[in-house]
């Protein structure tokens, strides 16, 4: 599951939830739009339903969240 929490609350249609294979890289991605207000604090969040080690800090399985702003 990688979700999107803007202050620790879920931004609704951020949930994803995906059935990966052992050791096979994957890719989740998903589009969101949401208000967000000066000093908020935004959250990547992966989670898994089993004892797994994710890791999502090499080259291979980078973990990327971008914000843009729309006027």
């Amino acid at each position: 599951m990688v979700t999107i929490k803007d202050n620790n609350t879920v931004v609704p249609s951020s949930n994803v939830s995906v059935e990966m294979i052992g050791d096979v890289i994957s890719n989740v991605s998903n589009t969101i739009i949401a208000a967000l207000a000066a000093d908020d604090i935004v959250t990547l969040t992966v989670r898994s339903d089993q004892n797994v080690t994710l890791n999502l800090k090499n080259t291979e399985t980078p973990a990327i969240l971008t914000i843009t702003k729309i006027d």
